[in-house]
């Protein structure tokens, strides 16, 4: 068993090792920007956790209310996203033992989790002994204060239990395992993603210069193989809960008239339950793809590679551009669609559906004639 970790940890490093930077994850800026997103946002999860019960009457479903449940729903998605590039960023020093680092890359990862360590302990530390003067004080109001005052219900330490009683009781409302939930994920993120913020915003004090390699004829062919595999493995992922989707949907027509009064129905609650991760994922994707191939596009420009592989650099750069204005082209249609569903015989949702359709077959053209080229050459 203990071979099998050796040689799982062994490698992990490699693999660590041989993975190319990323050149936009290693600017300074981007850097700080994930940085703040990550924090931003989940100060504002925080937020919505704690003024859920002064919006209006939930159970008329107001618009403030629903715009809270909104924000509240991306906004874990946009924490979770920004915490992945933080990490994927700060990968190497995280990651590798002491050996492979320098004193300075070794002096900022133990500062940042000592650190975040030291922040989150007093953290709870604090939450701990509000609880505890709560409590406290709710003991001491029942002991002292029915017999020291003529009409307790007048006294101020009353009034302020009582009204922390009623917004814990308003906050909780209906769903409070839902609420407790959200506290204990929200906790966990910080507790995972606070040590690693502070090491990007150090490390971003750091210029890391990402050299071209000097060889081009000995990388441009790895390379593209490389991208083309990495956009292979992400769209299985974009694709697949799609098919799960149509089977699920054709077991419940085929078991009941009504999907929703089918036996199956619980699948498909669970299915679109999965549509926001997804459409967040595949935005992902998309934006993966398209920086990917601007990379393939710089590969092929490259000196000293094949004329076959700098022959297909024009074509390359055509579907870049076009994949660029599709990007554009779907959020936009999708926009107009939703407020304005037809406007005579345009549809906009339709125009968007078949933009996003010619998008992932340019894509999928893009790295497909990138990793043929990868292995004529």
């Amino acid at each position: 068993m203990a071979s099998v970790f050796a040689n799982y940890k062994a490698k992990r490093i490699e693999r660590i090792l041989s993975a190319p930077p990323s050149t936009i994850l290693s600017l300074p800026w981007v850097k700080r920007a994930l940085s703040i997103i990550a924090v931003v946002s989940s100060y504002l999860a925080l937020a919505g956790l704690l003024f859920a019960p002064f919006v209006a009457d939930r159970s008329h479903y107001a618009s403030d209310y629903l715009g809270l449940m909104l924000v509240a729903s991306y906004l874990p998605w946009v924490m979770l996203i920004a915490f992945v590039l933080l990490r994927r960023s700060t990968r190497r020093i995280t990651s590798l033992p002491d050996e492979y680092l320098d004193e300075r890359e070794q002096a900022n990862r133990d500062w940042a989790f000592r650190m975040g360590y030291v922040v989150i302990r007093r953290v709870g530390l604090g939450i701990t002994s509000i609880f505890v003067l709560a409590i406290c004080a709710s003991y001491l109001r029942g002991l002292f204060f029915w017999t020291w005052t003529s009409d307790p219900t007048k006294s101020l330490l009353y009034i302020a239990t009582q009204a922390v009683n009623d917004y814990l009781k308003a906050m909780l409302g209906e769903f409070p395992l839902a609420y407790l939930a959200g506290y204990i994920t929200l906790l966990t993120y910080v507790a995972y993603a606070f040590p690693v913020i502070l090491l990007a915003w150090r490390e971003a004090r750091t210029v890391h210069v990402v050299e071209a390699p000097k060889d081009a004829s000995a990388v441009w062919s790895p390379e593209l193989t490389r991208l083309a595999k990495g956009y292979r493995f992400r769209m299985i992922f974009v694709l697949s809960p799609i098919a799960l989707a149509l089977a699920v949907l054709a077991l419940n027509f085929l078991t009941s008239s009504w999907p929703l009064q089918s036996p199956f129905a619980i699948l498909l609650y669970l299915v679109f339950s999965l549509l926001v991760p997804w459409a967040l994922y595949s935005i992902y994707v998309y934006f993966w793809a398209l920086v990917a191939q601007i990379k393939i596009v710089r590969l092929l420009g490259m000196p000293g590679i094949p004329q076959k592989a700098s022959a297909a650099r024009a074509p390359q750069l055509v579907i870049l551009a076009f994949t660029a204005v599709l990007g554009i082209a779907v959020p936009i249609s999708m926009y107009v669609g939703s407020a304005v569903p037809s406007y005579g015989s345009v549809f906009p949702l339709g125009y968007a559906f078949i933009a996003g359709l010619a998008l992932i077959v340019l894509q999928v053209a893009s790295f497909v004639n990138a990793n043929r080229l990868a292995k004529s050459v």
